[in-house]
C-alpha cells in the first residue's frame, strides 16, 4: 500500500462517475430554466454542466458569489479533465485508500488575475497540502471536501475564502 493517501482519478469512467456525483449533490437547488443556479444556504451561485459535449476535454464547474446588486461574479472554475491530468485545469477528483472520493484543487491561478500571483500560497495556509499519487510522482493539492452531502457547504466556504483573497 502506498504511503501517499490519495490517488488522482484519471480513468474517464471514474471521472465521469465523480462528476455526476458532484452535480447530483447540487441538484436540490437546480432550476433547469436558469443558466446560473443559486445555492442560498451557502451564499454562492454555480453552473455545473452534465457531461455531454464529446469534443470538450473538461467538465466545467463554475462557482461564484452573488454581489449586492444581484449580479454574478465568478470566483473559481473547478474544471476537471475528462481523463488523465491537465495542469491547466485546477480541479481534480481524488480517491483515498478506502475508495472514498474527494474534490481537490491544485491551487494555481489560471484565470488571468495577475494580482493574485500567490493565490496558491495563501490557499495552502487555509487548506493544508495533501499529496496524491500521479503515475509514480506525488502531486501537492488541497482538498475542498469529500463527495458527500457536506460538499456544497465546503465548496461555499472555499468560494468565500478565494473571494477574500482575490477581491
Amino acid at each position: 500500500m502506498s504511503s501517499v493517501p490519495y490517488t488522482i482519478l484519471e480513468d474517464a469512467n471514474e471521472v465521469l462517475h465523480a462528476e455526476n456525483k458532484l452535480i447530483d449533490l447540487f441538484s436540490i437547488w437546480t432550476n433547469p430554466k436558469r443558466k446560473y443556479q443559486n445555492c442560498p444556504p451557502h451564499d454562492i451561485w454555480y453552473r455545473l454542466n452534465r457531461p455531454s459535449k464529446k469534443t470538450s476535454k473538461k467538465y466545467e464547474n463554475l462557482f461564484g458569489i452573488i454581489k449586492g446588486d444581484d449580479s454574478y461574479r465568478t470566483v473559481s472554475c473547478i474544471n476537471i479533465p475528462k481523463e488523465g491530468i491537465n495542469s491547466k485545469m485546477g480541479g481534480l477528483f481524488l480517491k483515498d485508500q478506502q475508495g472514498v472520493l474527494f474534490l481537490a484543487h491544485h491551487g494555481w491561478n489560471r484565470g488571468g488575475n495577475t494580482n493574485i500571483t500567490n493565490l496558491r500560497a495563501k490557499l495552502h495556509k487555509l487548506y493544508p497540502t495533501q499529496f496524491a499519487k500521479w503515475d509514480e510522482d506525488e502531486y501537492g493539492v488541497f482538498i475542498i471536501g469529500k463527495l458527500d452531502s457536506s460538499l456544497p457547504k465546503k465548496i461555499g466556504q472555499y468560494i468565500h475564502d478565494v473571494a477574500k483573497i482575490k477581491f
